[in-house]
Formats: structure tokens, sequence, C-alpha cells
């Protein structure tokens, strides 16, 4: 990283900048694999798994998530733009066996921007969004920060 850091001209390496790690827990319904027809599931390893697409979304593309109706200036989403990376590092189902639905899933996010504000426009964006797909999914999603 500190090659890409010097590349872009950066003084500081990325792990310089602000950062927020947040749990994320999504609770479902746990069942036998063979005997809980799809259209009664309520999967959170297939829910975790949308909310982490669509995270990397809007870390890759905040332009494309953050209104500009005032809530955030221009500048905070052009820095974010080049400075926002978002990271998923752990992920765990419980229980964690082949032929079982999960009842829980849990995952770490990272997001580091250049200040503050940002960050706390990507998270809270986030939440909103993870919680839209969750009402549609059925379960409940908690973030820990």
């Amino acid at each position: 990283m500190e090659g890409f850091a010097s590349r872009c001209g950066e003084r500081n390496s990325w792990t310089d900048k602000i950062e927020g790690i947040m749990d994320v827990t999504v609770k479902g319904s746990q069942g036998h694999a063979g005997t809980v027809p799809m259209s009664m599931r309520q999967d959170p390893m297939s829910a975790a798994a949308k909310l982490i697409v669509l995270l990397e979304s809007l870390c890759k593309r905040p332009e494309d998530f953050l209104s500009f109706n005032g809530h955030y200036k221009d500048t905070t989403v052009q820095s974010l733009s080049t400075s926002l990376v978002c990271t998923v590092g752990e992920i765990s189902s419980w229980p964690s066996a082949s032929n079982v639905i999960p009842g829980q899933v849990v995952f770490t996010v990272d997001v580091r921007a250049i200040d503050d504000m940002g960050r706390e426009a990507v998270i809270y964006e986030l939440s909103k969004y993870w919680s839209w797909s969750m009402d549609a999914f059925g379960g409940k999603a908690t973030l820990f920060i």
C-alpha cells in the first residue's frame, strides 16, 4: 500500500485515515437445509451477502448514493470518491454447519475516509440502505459501532 500511496502523492498511508470499525449482526430463522422450503426461508447468510455487495457499491461509487439535497457538501462527496475504502474482514455464522440455515451471521466492516464527516456520511447511508434491505428480507440487522 505504501507504493500506491506514494504514486498518488499521499503523505500518509491509508492506515492513517480516520476509521470506523463496525460489527454487523444479521438475524434470520435457523432451520435444516433439507426441510425448509426456499419460499419460507429467512436466511441471514443471503441477506448478509446482499448487504456486503451494497457496501462495496456504495464505497466504489459514493456519489451515486450520497444525497446532494443539503446533507453533504460537494467537496465531501468529491473527497470520498478518492479517499474512501471499505473492507469486510471477518464473517461468521451460527450455527456453522453445512446442512443448516444459520440463525445469525456476523461480519465486520472497516470504513476509512479522509475525515470524520465523510466517514459518518457513509455509515449513515449504509445504515439507511441496510434498513430498507432488511425490511424486504423480513429479518433483522444490527450495526454495532
